[in-house]
């Protein structure tokens, strides 16, 4: 990489422009070798990376996973949201938990320029996160669920358009436990806009439900972004009065 990236600054005046070769004291840095640069570098492919991201092995794969989320979700306009709950057998919504709301499947928001993103929570073992990918949960991810559509519970207390996104994540294992302490799970998604004030807080609980939370003091309650979590987003998580928490 660091090759392509430094191959095309050396570029002859010949090679770049096409033109008569360079004179001794004539400078070879002209601006068209950074056109040539910026055509060699590919830009990454952020959903290539977001595959799998319930939990990774070490600081620098949870550090690059929060930054393809913050680059594909940052600035999306909600349109449409939708719980996706066990199937009860009855029209009843027992996700609605006053100032929580608990899903026992997953997430799915669709956003104004066609897509839509779903999380989840994963389990193996004794690994467990929140997954985020684009795509629908069904068929992939899930075969059974009741869906209830949410928009306008939203609309009312959640973010329209995402103008700010944190990412949290703890680690996988004690110390004290076998396997790789370094391992990091997934555990809280924090969606902000900024400009209604709102926020829709994301995460996994330890019965593998996803709760959603429209004011962080819940979430703290419950026993979320404590200092046990590793953040590695840009704002610290904001209480009800505007002032920054001191997790």
């Amino acid at each position: 990489m660091f090759r392509d990236v430094i191959a095309p600054i050396l570029l002859h005046k010949e090679r770049v422009t096409g033109g008569p070769p360079l004179a001794r004291d004539q400078s070879p840095w002209i601006c068209t070798t950074f056109r040539r640069v910026s055509d060699r570098v590919r830009k990454p492919d952020w959903e290539s990376l977001l595959r799998w991201t319930a939990w990774v092995t070490n600081d620098a794969d949870a550090a690059m996973v929060t930054d393809a989320l913050q680059h594909v979700l940052t600035g999306k306009r909600l349109i449409a949201v939708r719980y996706a709950d066990v199937d009860h057998g009855a029209a009843i919504p027992y996700w609605r938990e006053g100032d929580r709301d608990n899903l026992g499947h997953g997430i799915e928001l669709d956003f104004a320029d066609g897509s839509t993103w779903s999380i989840i929570w994963e389990q193996r073992g004794s690994q467990d996160g929140l997954d985020i990918w684009c795509g629908p949960l069904m068929p992939v991810h899930l075969r059974e669920a009741r869906f209830w559509d949410v928009t306008r519970r939203w609309r009312r207390r959640g973010p329209r358009t995402i103008t700010d996104l944190q990412v949290f994540w703890w680690p996988e294992r004690p110390a004290w436990e076998c396997g790789s302490p370094g391992s990091l799970s997934l555990g809280g998604l924090v969606l902000r806009d900024h400009a209604r004030d709102r926020q829709a807080i994301i995460t996994i609980d330890h019965r593998f439900d996803v709760n959603v939370y429209f004011t962080p003091g819940r979430a703290r309650r419950d026993g979320h972004f404590n200092k046990n979590y590793l953040e590695f987003g840009k704002e610290p998580l904001r209480t009800e009065d505007g002032t920054a928490s001191d997790r």
